[in-house]
């Protein structure tokens, strides 16, 4: 079973992010840091994320 989950992204994503791609690649590193959390969606600020429970 997976779980939704809406995790607030920080700053420097959006600083350091210069297309769609790189942002997407910046968010993935940084949910590596979180096993389990896969993106599913990216919004203003934070990604949707399935969590596999």
């Amino acid at each position: 079973m997976q779980s939704k989950t809406r995790v607030i992204l920080p700053e420097w994503i959006w600083d350091l992010a210069e297309d769609e791609a790189h942002l997407q690649e910046l968010v993935s590193i940084y949910l590596a840091r979180y096993p389990g959390y896969e993106p599913s969606e990216i919004g203003k600020f934070y990604a949707i994320c399935e969590r596999g429970l």
